[in-house]
């Protein structure tokens, strides 16, 4: 598995024992200090934008997918949840 050298902020796991890993997750919340959406945005891309090698092999995998997801921030004159996944 490709190592993102990446602290999440969240790992969602099914099983107890902590092997079985469903989530993985990055936010902004409580990080950035904004309402714009951009900067949300901005801070993603900082921590993301030298690991594309690493995402499309994480990305290549059966059953990965990848969201992101901007809920309760604004971006371009609305305040509606923004959400874009990609396999």
């Amino acid at each position: 598995m490709a190592d993102l050298r990446l602290r999440p902020t969240k790992l969602l796991s099914e099983s107890k024992d902590g092997l079985h890993l469903n989530g993985w997750l990055l936010s902004s919340k409580g990080t950035v200090d904004s309402l714009d959406v951009r900067r949300h945005v901005d801070w993603l891309l900082e921590r993301i934008f030298d690991r594309r090698t690493e995402l499309l092999a994480l990305q290549s995998q059966p059953g990965v997918w990848m969201d992101f997801s901007a809920t309760g921030v604004r971006g371009m004159g609305t305040e509606a949840p923004h959400s874009a996944r990609s396999k």
